[in-house]
């Protein structure tokens, strides 16, 4: 299974803005033989203060979404989107959410 990049988001600290992931190409779902079922989650680290903060995680047919806030202004934070699948199965998807004025990479 080839490795993907993290999905590269970017936000101000004091915007609120609603970012998911797409669980559809995963191979449990993609052959159609699993759903996503429960347990949708997101993990995100480092702590810092003011933290990055996720609300309103949900999960609509292949997506997981929460709704980010806060973070401290100049840190990348590691975002892990998660969820259970009707096959019992455990999947992520990484991403990286950077705060600040600047994109990514420039």
């Amino acid at each position: 299974m080839p490795v993907t990049k993290p999905l590269k988001l970017v936000k101000t600290a004091n915007e609120v803005r609603t970012f998911g992931a797409d669980f559809a190409n995963k191979g449990e779902v993609a052959d159609n033989s699993e759903t996503l079922a429960s347990g949708e989650a997101i993990a995100i680290t480092p702590t810092t203060s003011p933290a990055l903060t996720v609300a309103s995680v949900a999960r609509s047919g292949t997506k997981v979404t929460g709704k980010f806030s806060a973070g401290k202004d100049g840190t990348t934070y590691n975002v892990t989107f998660q969820v259970v699948t009707s096959g019992s199965h455990t999947l992520e998807i990484e991403a990286l959410i950077a705060v600040g004025n600047r994109r990514i990479g420039a």
